[in-house]
């Protein structure tokens, strides 16, 4: 097993055989699976909050260069499931890419290790994948010593490892390291995706997202997690302006007045915000359009679950 404390160098001439493979981003809620995704691809894929479940639906990530393709799956956080249907389908999608991914990246946070993080690193050491263990947000811990107690006990817990490797997503800190340490466990072969391609999810799901985002970081801790969002119209008009219209669904005819907000205010301030967003992801000028509605218990239906995309592998 390889333990990484050092720094190494940003980038090193590739040598040897074309390697691609499937990388799983997998660990409890928030030790920041997406803010890493976001940080090795260079650019805002997966959002970002500091609430719990807010990935829902694994999202691919890809990564190329010279002689090397990894495929990210950044994936819900794994967690003691509710009566909900949709954290069943979140529970399943991440188990899911444990086993069908060649490298497990069981991500950790380095201010705590709980009962919860010990749950995932056995599902994933007995999954028969190769397990690295990435230690996250190591730039709270100070001083950095203090990881060393903390390293030193995960190797000895889990000697299956192949690669302990502390780091910062925030900071974009030893993203190296991670890198360095599942290239080599990938298989040979080529590219799966074309070089230019960084993601599977179509613009119509980056929106909804986008806009989710919003509301989730407006609503804070009134937030109904009953709340999905659906791109229904995505357009350009005559002018190259593009036409955005979005249902904003909720389960239960009180959170409409939540979602909302007094005088339309919170509706408004959700919709100028995630407008900024879109104008970035789709490379021009937006008019953008909010609608809320009601389909009760959305999140425990089958049905309503598969028309908003949460099933199969979207799930």
């Amino acid at each position: 097993m390889c333990l990484w404390v050092g720094p190494m160098p940003a980038e090193v001439d590739r040598v040897g055989p074309t390697r691609c493979g499937y990388v799983a981003l997998v660990g409890r809620p928030n030790v920041g699976k997406s803010t890493l995704l976001n940080a090795l691809l260079g650019t805002k894929l997966s959002i970002v909050t500091p609430k719990p479940h807010t990935t829902r639906q694994r999202t691919l990530g890809v990564l190329s260069r010279p002689g090397l393709q990894i495929v990210f799956v950044d994936t819900p956080g794994l967690h003691e499931v509710s009566g909900r249907t949709l954290n069943r389908l979140m529970n399943d999608t991440a188990r899911q890419a444990i086993h069908d991914a060649d490298v497990v990246l069981v991500m950790l946070d380095a201010q705590a290790v709980r009962d919860a993080d010990e749950v995932v690193l056995e599902a994933a050491m007995a999954s028969g994948r190769v397990v690295v263990i990435g230690v996250n947000k190591v730039d709270r811990i100070r001083p950095r010593e203090r990881l060393l107690p903390l390293m030193a006990g995960l190797a000895e817990r889990w000697p299956q490892a192949r690669a302990i490797v502390p780091f910062s997503a925030l900071r974009a800190d030893n993203l190296q390291q991670l890198i360095a340490a599942v290239e080599p466990h990938l298989p040979e072969g080529p590219p799966l995706f074309p070089e230019h391609m960084i993601t599977d999810r179509d613009l119509a799901h980056r929106v909804a997202e986008a806009i989710r985002e919003k509301l989730m970081m407006q609503l804070r801790d009134e937030l109904p997690y009953g709340i999905a969002v659906s791109a229904e119209t995505l357009q350009r008009d005559e002018g190259g302006r593009w036409q955005v219209g979005a249902v904003i669904w909720v389960e239960h005819e009180r959170h409409k007045g939540m979602v909302i907000g007094k005088g339309g205010q919170l509706l408004k301030t959700v919709g100028t915000q995630a407008r900024h967003d879109l104008v970035r992801l789709l490379g021009g000028a937006v008019h953008l359009e909010l609608w809320v509605k009601v389909r009760s218990e959305w999140s425990s239906d089958e049905r309503a679950l598969r028309d908003l995309g949460y099933s199969g592998d979207s799930a």
